[in-house]
């Protein structure tokens, strides 16, 4: 999840540095932390900035800081991505999620 998804938790916090493919506008991920769902969609864009809003309210540096209250919270972050090159056609994640467990030789 940090390195494809690109959320990434460190402490109480979670940041966002996506590497999907371009053509992908956005996705959604439900991330547990401790008896606390957060509902998050990521809209990879261009811009160098982050904006991460949590129940309507923007968060400094587009960074969430994480509470367990034992609620639901919905979240939209708009951040740039860094993939810089579209899957080859026909390739499934399934399918690099394979190749990456061949041993190397």
């Amino acid at each position: 999840i940090e390195s494809f998804l690109g959320v990434n938790r460190r402490g109480d916090e979670l940041s966002f540095q996506p590497c999907v493919p371009p053509e992908w506008t956005s996705f959604k991920v439900k991330y547990h932390f401790k008896e606390t769902l957060y509902e998050i969609e990521i809209f990879p864009t261009k811009v160098d900035d982050s904006i991460a809003i949590v129940d309507g309210v923007e968060q400094p540096k587009g960074i969430i800081k994480l509470i367990d209250d034992q609620g639901v919270h919905a979240v939209t972050v708009k951040c740039p991505t860094f993939a810089r090159t579209a899957l080859p056609q026909n390739t499934s994640v399934a399918a690099l999620q394979n190749n990456a467990n061949r041993p190397q030789i």
